[in-house]
This record gives structure tokens, C-alpha cells and sequence, in this order.
């Protein structure tokens, strides 16, 4: 009910056994009622050297005045959003689960009025344990609400505040009382902790046959501390078909062209992946157009692209990078040309080879 140096306010109507210290050295003072103060001076120094808390049990209290239900620890487990890692800004599937002393869910710690448990559950902050100072964690607040049975259920995010920042880890942790100031938090019991990346999406020019599908190189990136390098880790990364964004189509002789062309899916596989795109109609027509992803969550991309048709974003946006010239901000989605019916520059063709041995 409060930390060493505050007030321990009992509901009304309450008389109760209030406890002082911390680590299993505790004083105690029965027959309590109104506000106690919790120090020093009320109840001795149990544990001398080490910041203490109070607690109260009811020895006695009016129907529906049993006040706060207090866990002995918070325990935090989540899963990596990408198989061995998670990009920063991607959301992490985390639970945390109010424990009692012998490590057993607190099931009294409960929020929800859909089960006949009683509601004696309190917010939850979740915090950077590391104190890693290059970003922002947010979707960090668990609302009492949120615990069913002494759990609940989180999707925190870390996102760097530059886009070239070196992996880092993200340790998370609990509490009732945000960071620094918590009586009941995860510290010293299980916290994850979360390996992050900064990532992007890039795609690269493509050309090729007029009369058959051309396929578009795409890789995942990742800030390595000095440049950017294939993230091999990656192979959760997926787009739907609909997220690819085709404009601006162009025949040979760079006039508006109503020859069509769509695109594939699109799915990574250590670090790497390639966008089908389908041959030509009518068969056989030369067309360039312009291609993007749509990483966000509207209905167009925000690519560098003089146009941005209608598509479903992949809500990816942790994959966004600097991409072109329209932005300094690292908020512009991935964009190349496509053109079927162009022969390889003559730059890339040999005419002749002479080896000297």
C-alpha cells in the first residue's frame, strides 16, 4: 500500500495487519486503521540498507472495503516478431503475469467483469529496463482492465529515433508504478530480453523479355552500425499482392501505354525475395512503369513516385527508409522501374575478352 517513506491509507471501515520491509524481513504492527505510516520510526528497520514497502491484510473490514490486491512480482514473457529478432517499431506479442511468492499466477489480480473473479487488479506500465535512450517504447500502458485471472496481454513497440542506429537489446519490465518508482515490478524475476534491428525494404530496377514475367530483386536491410547489409535473419517478411502499387506505364517510345501488367505476392526468405510481375498484355508489348510498396496502413504508398494508385498498405512501416530524393525523413516507401521488351545495357554485354597468362 506504500512505499518507505509514505502513508499506507487503509479503506474505510478497515482494521488490518500492516507489514514493513522487503525481502522477507518484515515488521508488522496489528489493529491498524485509517493512514500508517510507513517508515523507519512507526515500525524499526527490519532490513537495514535496503528500500522497503508496506502491505496490509485485513483482519477485519466492511463488505466490499478489501482495497487493493497486491502480487509479490510480475513476471514478463514475449516472443520475437521476426523468428531471432524484431525490427524496431514492429510490435512485440508480450504477456505479463501477476505471481505470488512461489512463482504461482496471482489469480485475485484481475480486471475484467466477464469472469465472477472479483476486480482487484491495478494498471501495469511496461518500461526499458536497459535504459537504452535512442528511441521510444509505446503501446507500454496495460490498462487493469487487461488482466483476466492475473494475466494480460501487450504489443509494445521500441522505435529508434534515427534510422541508422546499431542493433540493440531491449530488455523489458513490469510494474505497477512506472519505471524507477514501482512497489510490485518483474526486476530480478523473468524480463525478456529483445534483440532489435533497424530495417528497410529496397528494390532494385528490373528489365527484361516483352513475352514473358519479369522478376524484381527485393532485399531486407539492416543498419549494421556503419551501412546498410542483408538481414539473412529475415525470413518472416510478407506482402500481399495488393500492397504493390503500378503506375505510370510507358511504351519503348516513352508515350502513355494501355498495355498492363500485375504483380505477385511477395515473401522473404533470408533476407531476400522477388516480385513477379506478369507478362505484358497484349502479348508481346513493350512497357516501363513504375513500381512501389505500400508499407503504411492507408491506401496509397508514400513513395517518391510522381504517382500513388489505390492499394492495402502491409502496415510494415518499420521497414520505410530514406528511399529517394522527395524526403530527408526515413518515413518513404521502396520504389524501382519495371520495362519489359529492353535488352540489358550495353555496358553489361561483352564484345570480346582477351586473358593474358
Amino acid at each position: 500500500c506504500a512505499a518507505e517513506g509514505g502513508s499506507c491509507v487503509l479503506p474505510g471501515g478497515t482494521t488490518a495487519t500492516v507489514y514493513y520491509g522487503e525481502q522477507g524481513s518484515w515488521a508488522a504492527r496489528t489493529g491498524q486503521t485509517g493512514t500508517v505510516g510507513c517508515t523507519n520510526a512507526n515500525f524499526g528497520d527490519p532490513l537495514p540498507g535496503v528500500l522497503k514497502r508496506c502491505f496490509h491484510v485485513a483482519s477485519s473490514a466492511t463488505n466490499g472495503s478489501v482495497g487493493d490486491f497486491i502480487p509479490h512480482r510480475f513476471a514478463v514473457a514475449a516472443s520475437h516478431a521476426c523468428g531471432t529478432f524484431s525490427y524496431a517499431g514492429q510490435p512485440v506479442a508480450t504477456t505479463v503475469t501477476a505471481q505470488n511468492a512461489s512463482g504461482g499466477t496471482t489469480a485475485n489480480f484481475n480486471g475484467s467483469t466477464a469472469t465472477t473473479t472479483p476486480s482487484f487488479a491495478q494498471a501495469v506500465t511496461l518500461a526499458d529496463a536497459n535504459g537504452l535512450g535512442v528511441g521510444t517504447l509505446a503501446g507500454s500502458s496495460i490498462a487493469a482492465a487487461a488482466f483476466s485471472a492475473g494475466v494480460a496481454s501487450a504489443t509494445p513497440s521500441y522505435s529508434f529515433t534515427s534510422k541508422t542506429t546499431a542493433p540493440q537489446s531491449l530488455v523489458l519490465r513490469a510494474g505497477n508504478g512506472g519505471s524507477g518508482t514501482s512497489l510490485i515490478s518483474s526486476q530480478g524475476h523473468a524480463e525478456p530480453t529483445l534483440p532489435l534491428r533497424s530495417g528497410r525494404l529496397r528494390l532494385s530496377n528490373a528489365f527484361g523479355t516483352a513475352t514473358a514475367a519479369l522478376q524484381v530483386p527485393v532485399v531486407a536491410e539492416h543498419w549494421g552500425g556503419s551501412a546498410w547489409q542483408l538481414n539473412s535473419a529475415d525470413s518472416c517478411t510478407a506482402l500481399a499482392a495488393a500492397s504493390v502499387a503500378l503506375s505510370n506505364p510507358r511504351s519503348a517510345a516513352g508515350s502513355a501505354s494501355s498495355a498492363t501488367t500485375s504483380a505477385g505476392a511477395l515473401a522473404i526468405s533470408s533476407g531476400s525475395g522477388t516480385l513477379t510481375l506478369a507478362a505484358p498484355s497484349p502479348a508481346g508489348s513493350t512497357l516501363s512503369l513504375d513500381l512501389a510498396l505500400n508499407l503504411g496502413s492507408t491506401g496509397s504508398d508514400q513513395s517518391c513516385n510522381t504517382s500513388q494508385p489505390a492499394t492495402t498498405g502491409a502496415a510494415r512501416a518499420w521497414l520505410r527508409a530514406q528511399n529517394g530524393s522527395c524526403a530527408a525523413t526515413a518515413d518513404r516507401d521502396p520504389a524501382a522501374r519495371a520495362s519489359f521488351g529492353i535488352f540489358a545495357p550495353e555496358t553489361r554485354k561483352t564484345v570480346h575478352v582477351r586473358d593474358l597468362y
